[in-house]
């Protein structure tokens, strides 16, 4: 309106009110009532009145405003809400951060995803919030944080898409545990001798030692019998074996396969002894243990006296005598083994380990340890002696062995089956060349079999090491949703159609791999943290895809990531589980931390 122009007629009960605004002010103003005002305009009085009170705040407020100089006042009780929302914000933060950091090693490679999605989050929500605030609260250099948002991750710190593939070849089968033959609670004495023989040395004189051991009372003598001579022959063996039985019978004789313990005249003096020789599997020390462990236990005593004596005849060549020598060592190890026995230090570990067994226990024991101790069943040189001595073949006994003895023991007892089903012909010119014919044929089809077991075992083998290796891989996804979620979003990319602008199918097939990353980082991190987490591993993808996929396919995988997200808010808010503040924080959303790429526009409606 302007100073040329007439001002407005008021209406007559704004006049009144006026008037009334007036008289309540100070009537003495007035040369009007106002009662024959609001008559003579036909309008009750007690109306106007209570019309002037219903508005006269409102006019007052007005008029102030109107007159008012300058901003108006400031309402400062709103002043700290907007900090205390801050705070929260970045407390919650700094709370997902130290979980991160206070759990495995594994999951602290979740705090650059985190710390990238809370700050796009915070930047987007509070404009007020600084990265050099935040980065404080964090204790992060704020270059590191810009570093982050710039750069996707290094080679060196990115997770392998795929874990390493098993081998093809096949691993060292590690060996099994060996299992205990002549512990105490195993083996009884007066049941078992083990014999061997040793060399030792005195005076430079080369002596051979023959040792035989009671196996089950070893813990009080080293061995109850030795005899020492410059040679080894089955006299010796004789001798010392009949001093440790001592006129008793049902002794079992281990010894390994050497020349004076497999002699006739040594198994005919064993059985006039009464007692059962059990020949050890060749290159086998093992059969006979104890004994070896005795030999050395023996040796290391005697050792400083004997090594004194090879100084002497160094110095004196006269004293390498035979007689001397001989002497001289059956003196010291008759020392040592008195010593020794007298010590019985291994005395009361025997009688712990036996504590426990009863009579009838002894007894099994006993005849455990017997049937044990027969290696005719595994050895393919007895048996094949065995096997000659039944049949009588027409060649030496040497030549058997020897030529047969390189084929498996399975194969040689098969063709020995099939020889004795055929023992009744007459046609046979040559024993031997059958038999020998036989155990070809068994070995073959030996050799079939196993090939054909080895290759179900490789196969078996190759299975299982695939099935190890999926195992692993879900492990790994399993305490790394993040790697999980970044190689789902992958292979959501690698289904985007840059000619047709869209996902193959709609990304089914990722799609399910994605929503499963999701639930899994929910679950281990909470829905805010797996939102932040989330939202960094995007903008991590974005700045290695963005260049092949455009801003329509990153926007066509944001908007499913971010659906996702939301169907899982969604879900724990409905079961009561969300971990929403009662500020009125925002759903969660996936936003972008540069403000390079476009929203994606919503959905249309779905049309019904």
């Amino acid at each position: 309106m302007t100073s040329h122009e007439s001002a407005p007629r008021p209406s007559p009960i704004l006049a009144l009110v006026a008037l009334t605004v007036v008289f309540r002010f100070c009537p003495s103003w007035l040369t009007v009532d106002v009662a024959e005002a609001a008559r003579l305009h036909q309008t009750n009085a007690e109306r106007v009145s209570r019309l002037t009170s219903r508005v006269l705040s409102e006019f007052e407020q007005a008029i102030s405003t109107v007159t008012r100089r300058g901003r108006p006042p400031r309402d400062r009780s709103d002043d700290g809400h907007p900090e205390l929302v801050l705070l929260r914000a970045l407390l919650e933060i700094a709370t997902s951060v130290i979980a991160a950091l206070s759990t495995r090693v594994s999951v602290r490679r979740l705090i650059r995803p985190l710390v990238i999605g809370a700050w796009t989050r915070l930047s987007k929500t509070t404009p007020s919030i600084t990265m050099a605030r935040f980065a404080k609260v964090l204790a992060l250099p704020v270059r590191t944080l810009r570093e982050w948002l710039r750069t996707p991750p290094s080679a060196q710190h990115r997770e392998p898409a795929e874990t390493s593939a098993p081998p093809t070849s096949k691993p060292p089968r590690t060996r099994p545990p060996r299992r205990p033959r002549f512990a105490y609670d195993l083996v009884v004495p007066g049941t078992q001798l083990g014999g061997d023989t040793t060399d030792l040395c005195a005076f430079g004189v080369p002596i051979k030692l023959v040792g035989v051991q009671d196996i089950g009372a070893r813990d009080s003598r080293l061995f109850d019998s030795v005899v020492l001579d410059e040679r080894e022959c089955a006299e010796h063996v004789i001798q010392a074996i009949t001093d440790a039985i001592d006129g008793r019978e049902g002794f079992q004789v281990l010894t390994d396969q050497g020349t004076s313990f497999l002699a006739q005249k040594t198994r005919d003096a064993l059985d006039a002894l009464g007692a059962t020789h059990a020949p050890q599997r060749e290159g086998h020390p093992q059969g006979k243990a104890t004994v070896e462990r005795g030999f050395g236990s023996l040796k290391d005593i005697v050792a400083p006296l004997l090594s004194l004596t090879d100084r002497l005849a160094d110095a004196l060549p006269a004293l390498r005598s035979v007689e001397l020598a001989t002497a001289t060592a059956r003196l010291v190890v008759s020392v040592a083994l008195r010593a020794y026995q007298a010590g019985a230090r291994a005395a009361r570990l025997a009688i712990d380990a036996r504590a426990g067994l009863d009579e009838d226990a002894l007894v099994r024991v006993a005849a455990r340890a017997r049937e044990q101790a027969i290696a005719t069943e595994h050895s393919v040189k007895l048996w094949l002696q065995h096997v000659y001595d039944l049949y009588s073949f027409d060649v030496a006994r040497d030549r058997f062995v020897r030529e047969l003895r390189a084929y498996p023991l399975a194969a040689l007892k098969d063709a020995e089956a099939r020889l004795r089903t055929q023992l009744h012909r007459v046609d046979l010119r040559s024993l031997f060349r059958y038999f020998a014919s036989l155990v070809r044929t068994a070995s073959e089809e030996h050799a079939r079999e196993r090939a054909l077991e080895q290759q179900m075992l490789d196969e078996r083998d190759r299975t299982e090491r695939a099935a190890a290796a999926r195992a692993a891989r879900i492990d790994h996804l399993q305490a790394r949703p993040d790697v999980w979620l970044r190689e789902a979003i992958t292979m959501l990319a690698a289904q985007w159609h840059p000619t047709k602008r869209a996902l193959l199918f709609d990304g089914a097939g990722a799609l399910g791999l994605v929503r499963a990353a999701l639930e899994r980082l929910v679950a281990l991190n909470g829905s805010r943290p797996a939102a932040d987490i989330a939202c960094g591993v995007f903008a991590d993808f974005v700045l290695r895809h963005h260049d092949r996929l455009g801003d329509a396919g990153v926007d066509a995988i944001e908007a499913i990531v971010q659906r996702e997200l939301e169907c899982l808010h969604t879900r724990a808010h409905t079961r009561g589980h969300s971990d929403s503040t009662a500020d009125g924080s925002p759903p969660i959303m996936l936003m972008l931390p540069l403000g390079l790429f476009r929203r994606p526009r919503p959905p249309e409606p779905l049309s019904i």
